[in-house]
Protein backbone atom coordinates (compact mmCIF):
# COMPACT_ATOMS: atom_id res chain seq x y z
CA UNK A 1 0.00 0.00 0.00
CA UNK A 2 1.14 3.55 -0.67
CA UNK A 3 2.34 5.65 2.21
CA UNK A 4 2.20 9.39 2.74
CA UNK A 5 5.80 9.83 1.56
CA UNK A 6 5.30 7.73 -1.58
CA UNK A 7 4.43 9.17 -4.97
CA UNK A 8 1.00 7.50 -4.80
CA UNK A 9 -0.40 9.79 -2.11
CA UNK A 10 1.53 12.96 -2.85
CA UNK A 11 -0.77 15.93 -2.32
CA UNK A 12 -3.62 13.88 -0.87
CA UNK A 13 -3.74 15.93 2.35
CA UNK A 14 -4.04 19.17 0.40
CA UNK A 15 -6.69 17.68 -1.89
CA UNK A 16 -8.70 16.51 1.14
CA UNK A 17 -8.65 20.07 2.51
CA UNK A 18 -9.62 21.56 -0.86
CA UNK A 19 -12.46 19.01 -1.25
CA UNK A 20 -13.84 19.80 2.22
CA UNK A 21 -13.64 23.52 1.53
CA UNK A 22 -15.45 23.06 -1.79
CA UNK A 23 -18.21 21.10 0.00
CA UNK A 24 -18.68 24.01 2.41
CA UNK A 25 -18.84 26.49 -0.49
CA UNK A 26 -21.48 24.32 -2.22
CA UNK A 27 -23.59 23.94 0.94
CA UNK A 28 -23.58 27.72 1.47
CA UNK A 29 -24.37 28.42 -2.18
CA UNK A 30 -21.13 30.34 -2.72
CA UNK A 31 -19.50 28.12 -5.35
CA UNK A 32 -19.70 24.85 -7.22
CA UNK A 33 -16.23 23.41 -7.77
CA UNK A 34 -15.65 19.82 -8.82
CA UNK A 35 -12.55 17.62 -8.89
CA UNK A 36 -11.60 16.37 -12.34
CA UNK A 37 -10.49 12.71 -12.11
CA UNK A 38 -7.22 11.72 -13.73
CA UNK A 39 -7.92 8.92 -16.23
CA UNK A 40 -5.69 5.89 -15.55
CA UNK A 41 -5.51 2.36 -16.87
CA UNK A 42 -4.74 -0.25 -14.19
CA UNK A 43 -2.03 -2.73 -15.16
CA UNK A 44 -1.63 -4.76 -11.97
CA UNK A 45 -4.02 -5.12 -9.05
CA UNK A 46 -3.75 -6.66 -5.59
CA UNK A 47 -6.97 -8.69 -5.70
CA UNK A 48 -6.82 -9.57 -2.01
CA UNK A 49 -6.81 -5.92 -0.87
CA UNK A 50 -8.49 -4.50 -3.99
CA UNK A 51 -5.71 -1.95 -4.59
CA UNK A 52 -4.18 -0.86 -7.88
CA UNK A 53 -0.45 -1.54 -7.60
CA UNK A 54 0.61 -0.48 -11.11
CA UNK A 55 -1.13 1.82 -13.61
CA UNK A 56 -0.39 4.29 -16.37
CA UNK A 57 -2.04 7.55 -17.39
CA UNK A 58 -4.34 7.27 -20.42
CA UNK A 59 -3.75 10.86 -21.50
CA UNK A 60 -2.24 14.10 -20.29
CA UNK A 61 -4.26 15.56 -17.47
CA UNK A 62 -5.70 19.06 -17.44
CA UNK A 63 -6.44 21.01 -14.24
CA UNK A 64 -7.38 19.37 -10.94
CA UNK A 65 -10.52 21.42 -10.23
CA UNK A 66 -13.05 23.33 -12.32
CA UNK A 67 -16.19 25.22 -11.42
CA UNK A 68 -17.83 28.59 -10.80
CA UNK A 69 -17.61 31.03 -7.89
CA UNK A 70 -20.60 33.38 -7.77
CA UNK A 71 -20.99 33.05 -11.53
CA UNK A 72 -17.28 33.47 -12.35
CA UNK A 73 -15.62 30.44 -13.97
CA UNK A 74 -12.52 29.13 -12.18
CA UNK A 75 -10.07 26.29 -12.68
CA UNK A 76 -6.97 25.45 -10.67
CA UNK A 77 -4.43 22.82 -9.70
CA UNK A 78 -3.74 21.65 -6.16
CA UNK A 79 -0.01 21.07 -5.71
CA UNK A 80 2.02 20.24 -2.64
CA UNK A 81 5.79 20.39 -2.32
CA UNK A 82 8.40 19.52 0.31
CA UNK A 83 10.09 22.93 0.34
CA UNK A 84 9.00 25.85 2.50
CA UNK A 85 7.82 28.47 0.01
Amino acid sequence: MATWNSRGLRGSTLEDLVNRTNEQYREKGLALIQKIPTPITPVRMDKENRHITLAYFEQRSTVDYIGAVQGIPVCFDAKECATDT
